[in-house]
């Protein structure tokens, strides 16, 4: 048995710097006499990671009686399952909850905890109460610590002989509690009682409550959730950040009843990549490093992927703030359980590949295997292994892969990732926007465009850069210091209209000292307490008039997600399993529109070259002393600059380029990618920025550093092509292809004469090649 240890970033295996490959086995659900083949199997892929669930509703038949090896179902032989991983030397990440979400009955949690005491579940204003957990109720706490005891006294000795090297407390918290409810609030009396604490703790005297708040409570006392229809942004806002605390005060609370249980483990915890309500990856980490969760779910088509370039932002993002910890791909999808979605093995490929390139030295795939529900009801999640535990076309990726992290892994620990002196800016608080109190079309609207900002403006941006030959540094903005601030010469910031007083103040003296900001969306015109800013150096122009919004493809998009939801509703009666379909029909509505999203826009006038492919929504602005147009719509400005002492702001009043990280980037008109490209191209170039590399439409260059050369992957997201990339990074003798997934090649005479990497690549192929003094 090798024995895994987390030091700082790095992951040792048997003291020297690795990576740990491999994925989710749901042993619950797979027919233990496949258990021993389908482990053969994954061996013989080069994998030496197994994670696993641990559903308390499986094992704590009733109250008080647990069954841990089987007696009363074969799958519940978990002694059995553990005995088998140590057979085959594999390294275990336990998940042992209490919500393993995963599509499971009751999320994990056993139903008799929920009848025997209803008083623990989360409440809504109009008395119903929901399924779920209110986390830190102390009924619920009481039996979550009983649960902890029984489990860990199974796992206590696989951790101490460390073949169990870490531990995820809960999963995804947040999503099964409020990813799929009315509203935001939950007012069972005892989360109402610590909300009311909360503010008497962050406010102190309640005229100070009242001033950020909007309301007029005469005592802490009186203090309450915000109601649907009848609260201010500003109660949500305050009311959400409550939620997130209490969300990370929670997880402190698992991690040290498993502490208490003597197992002082490497933890973790999972968020999905996009940052949605009340998912705070940064507050969170504070307990423990955040593992990523990315999937293809969407795609009913040919498309390869339905967010191109989001496994590059996920990966990016998730190594910024988990700084001094490794950078875990909690949940690689490498398939998903809607029978209508195609995940392709390419999918797979890119997103094992791109994940380990951008940093991530701990990957879990999610499923490894098909599963079998004892209630009889198949769950197929297009996996590497089917229900009988045979291999499909998957596993020859899950097995290329493997092979490479077994054979080119150290060169991948040894060297490091270079960036673009460009940054993207995240600030988490935006998704607090996406909440609504009082709904109509014009909300709507608006809560449609903020949204897309907010969870796909960032990576469609990122695709932008890195197809135009820029690799972007991603970080939390909040966390960013100046400092930080001061190493790079372009920062894009996608705004929803408000921003906090420290933050922008960071912000201005970045720009004063001579950096570039460029905005995208809405300009910053007031604090998150709502105190509006007076003079406004970073965006001065005015509305050019009361409605200065202009949306388009709003009726085609609703028309085509209405005839999507519509064939869903008919093809979801041959989906059986129901978990399933409470998670698809949750994220049905979102999924269609990113499918057509990406496909409205408008044509603008670019004041710097050819016209500019402007997508779903612009704003329009008057030109005044001070503000140079850049974009410009029926002569109206949509994008202008502003100096600002020794810098520049440039504002931009649409979603640009959003197409890149949706399903439509496959199918969209090299002229509108081109024209947005070239718009970007343009800013880099006159802050003095060369590009790493020159542009191949359709791929992705990743470079990495090391002491002896450097390592240069290729990732083509179109048809079979190909390629010539030259490279601004030195000069180097000796080239090696180390990976390649389908028939690409390499022209090995134009390097050696030309220095030039050309050669052929495979439709959605991945290529790697170590390049040597």
């Amino acid at each position: 048995m090798k024995k895994v240890e987390v030091k700082g970033e790095k992951v040792l295996i048997d003291g020297k710097e690795g990576i740990i490959y491999g994925g989710e086995f749901q042993y619950f659900r797979i027919p233990k006499t496949t258990w021993e083949s389908s482990l053969k199997y994954l061996k013989e892929a080069n994998i030496n990671l197994i994670s696993f669930y641990i559903p308390w509703i499986w094992h704590e038949v009733e109250e008080g009686f647990f069954d841990f090896t089987g007696t009363t179902f074969p799958e519940r032989d978990l002694v059995y399952f553990l005995k088998l991983c140590e057979k085959y030397e594999f390294s275990v990440m336990a998940r042992p909850g209490p919500y393993i979400y995963a599509e499971y009955q009751g999320f994990g949690l056993p139903e008799w905890v929920r009848e025997k005491h209803p008083e623990m579940l989360i409440c809504y204003e109009d008395g119903q109460k929901s399924h779920e957990v209110s986390l830190n109720h102390p009924v619920y706490l009481d039996y979550v610590k009983k649960w902890y005891e029984a489990i860990f006294t199974i796992l206590r000795p696989y951790y101490q002989n460390d073949m169990i090297f870490a531990c995820q407390l809960d999963n995804e918290t947040g999503l099964p509690q409020f990813g799929n409810v009315p509203f935001m609030s939950d007012i069972n009396p005892d989360t109402v009682e610590k909300f009311k604490e909360y503010t008497k703790q962050r406010f102190g005297e309640i005229t100070n409550l009242n001033q950020a708040m909007r309301t007029d409570y005469q005592s802490f006392d009186q203090v309450y959730p915000p109601k649907k229809s009848k609260s201010n942004k500003f109660h949500v806002r305050i009311y959400g950040e409550f939620i997130e605390d209490y969300i990370v005060d929670y997880l402190a609370t698992l991690k040290q009843f498993v502490l208490d249980q003597g197992i002082d483990t490497f933890f973790y915890l999972n968020d999905p990549y996009l940052c949605h309500w009340p998912h705070h990856s940064v507050k969170k980490s504070k307990v423990a490093p955040i593992g990523y969760d990315t999937y293809p779910k969407f795609s009913t088509d040919d498309s390869t992927h339905d967010f191109p370039f989001c496994v590059s932002y996920a990966t990016e993002y998730f190594h910024s703030i988990n700084k001094g910890h490794p950078t875990i791909g909690a949940e690689v999808g490498c398939g998903w359980f809607d029978p209508r979605v195609k995940v392709s093995p390419e999918a797979t490929l890119q997103l094992s590949m791109v994940s380990l390139v951008r940093n991530t030295n701990i990957l879990a795939y999610y499923l490894l295997q098909d599963c079998l529900e004892h209630d009889g009801y198949k769950w197929i999640f297009q996996s590497p292994l089917d229900i009988n535990g045979q291999p499909t076309p998957r596993y020859d990726v899950l097995k290329q892969v493997g092979t490479f992290v077994k054979d080119h892994g150290h060169l991948l620990c040894k060297s490091k990732e270079i960036y673009s002196d460009v940054g993207l800016g995240i600030y988490i608080p935006h998704v607090r926007d996406m909440v609504k109190t009082n709904i109509n079309y014009w909300s709507v609207l608006d809560g449609i465009n903020k949204a897309l900002l907010h969870f796909n403006g960032q990576s469609s941006i990122m695709g932008v850069l890195v197809e135009s030959g820029y690799n972007p540094v991603i970080n939390d903005i909040e966390l960013m210091t100046y400092e930080d601030l001061k190493k790079l010469k372009v920062l894009f910031l996608f705004s929803t209209g408000h921003i906090d007083k420290i933050t922008h103040e960071k912000i201005l003296k970045y720009v004063y000292e001579g950096g570039v900001l460029v905005t995208i969306g809405y300009p910053i015109t007031e604090y998150e307490t709502g105190e509006k800013l007076v003079k406004n150096h970073l965006y001065p122009a005015e509305p050019f008039s009361s409605s200065n919004t202009y949306n388009f493809g709003t009726t085609n998009l609703a028309t085509q997600t209405s005839i999507d939801v519509v064939s869903y509703q008919l093809s979801r009666r041959n989906i059986k399993h129901k978990q399933s379909l409470h998670t698809i029909d949750m994220m049905q509505p979102m999924a269609e529109v990113v499918k057509h999203v990406g496909k409205v826009g408008t044509w603008i006038n670019n004041e710097r070259g050819s016209k500019l492919w402007a997508s779903r929504f612009l704003t329009t602005w008057k030109s005044g002393s001070g503000i140079t147009p850049l974009l410009r719509y029926n002569d109206m400005t949509v994008g202008y600059s502003a100096r600002y002492g020794h810098g520049k702001s440039i504002f931009v009043g649409t979603l640009l380029g959003i197409f890149y990280d949706s399903p439509s980037y496959y199918k969209k008109e090299q002229a509108k990618k081109d024209s947005v490209t070239e718009f970007i191209s343009i800013i880099m170039k006159e802050a003095g920025i060369k590009p790493l590399y020159n542009k191949n439409n359709n791929i992705e260059v990743i470079i990495r550093n090391y002491d002896q050369g450097i390592l240069v992957f290729l990732v083509n997201r179109g048809e079979s092509r190909e390629y010539c990339i030259e490279l601004d990074t030195g000069f180097y003798e000796d080239i090696e292809m180390i990976f390649k997934g389908k028939a690409s090649n390499l022209d090995k005479n134009s390097f050696e004469e030309h220095r030039l990497l050309k050669g052929f690549i495979d439709k959605d192929d991945v290529v790697g090649f170590n390049i040597k003094d």
